[in-house]
């Protein structure tokens, strides 16, 4: 679908149906060097479409048995990565150039009535059905695995049996008993019922923000900066701190990431609060 969307794209930008897709962009330094404004809450989406560390786990795990390794993975992950940076620059750079100051997140909204512009929509619409899932599923695990745990404390050996006994267990360890909404001998499996409940609440909130929302970009926006810089910058040079100490790269991924985040929100929040009183 994305290698379509970017064909799509390549040739209405070639092709220019009635002299309505290249605009005047101005002088070469207004295309290409003046920084524009809304420059931070757009770089949410760019952050927004290169994050995807919340499904590794899920796509490792879907590897055959037989290449599920570190030296396949690294293949598997880099060149995917490479797919994916080269179709969403294709796409953004053949957009940019053919309207420049008015392109933006939404970008299908820039086109007119096109039958290629329609298919790349409905083809958009079937990857986000496919790929949402994946999404869905981690943040339904995080749910789960967020939720409290009852405990009961142990009881401790007796006296004979404290020198063979691990320490903690000398002192009364506690232990996880089961909640009754988790599958026995599961811990990130809900009864059915709960697992409904949840997956319908979640399917319902998401449902009814994308129903309110002003515009697609500007959630792009936002989501993006909030939290896919949380994910791609703040998180993995924490990482880096308490694995391996301070090092200058993993701070300096930490300030960038951190003031594009804090500054890419407050901005995006307050353009999507604009266009949704615009239009109400």
């Amino acid at each position: 679908a994305v290698t379509a969307i970017a064909l799509i794209v390549m040739f209405l930008f070639i092709a220019n149906p009635d002299n309505a897709i290249r605009l005047d962009g101005g002088s070469t330094y207004e295309k290409w060097f003046e920084i524009k404004p809304h420059i931070f809450q757009s770089l949410g989406t760019f952050v927004f479409t290169f994050v995807s560390q919340h499904t590794v786990h899920l796509t490792y795990e879907s590897l055959r048995p037989n290449i599920r390794d570190l030296h396949h993975w690294k293949q598997v992950s880099t060149w995917t990565c490479t797919i994916a940076t080269v179709l969403s620059m294709s796409i953004g750079l053949f957009v940019y150039i053919s309207f420049w100051d008015e392109a933006s997140s939404a970008i299908f909204e820039l086109y007119p009535p096109l039958v290629s512009i329609d298919i790349a929509k409905l083809l958009l619409s079937i990857m986000i059905m496919l790929t949402y899932p994946m999404a869905f599923f981690s943040c339904r695990e995080m749910m789960i695995i967020a939720l409290p745990v009852p405990t009961k404390q142990s009881q401790p050996p007796s006296q004979g049996d404290t020198e063979q006994a691990p320490l903690y267990a000398t002192i009364g360890a506690e232990e996880k008993s089961r909640s009754f909404w988790m599958i026995p001998g599961e811990d990130k499996q809900l009864e059915g019922p709960y697992h409904i409940i949840l997956t319908v609440v979640l399917w319902g909130v998401t449902t009814l923000l994308a129903i309110v929302a002003p515009s697609l970009g500007d959630v792009l926006n936002l989501v993006g900066c909030a939290t896919g810089t949380l994910i791609a910058f703040i998180l993995p040079a924490m990482f880096s701190f308490q694995l391996e100490g301070y090092n200058h790269l993993a701070a300096i991924i930490f300030v960038i990431g951190g003031v594009i985040g804090c500054l890419g929100t407050v901005l995006s929040f307050n353009q999507l609060l604009a266009d949704a009183s615009t239009e109400t």
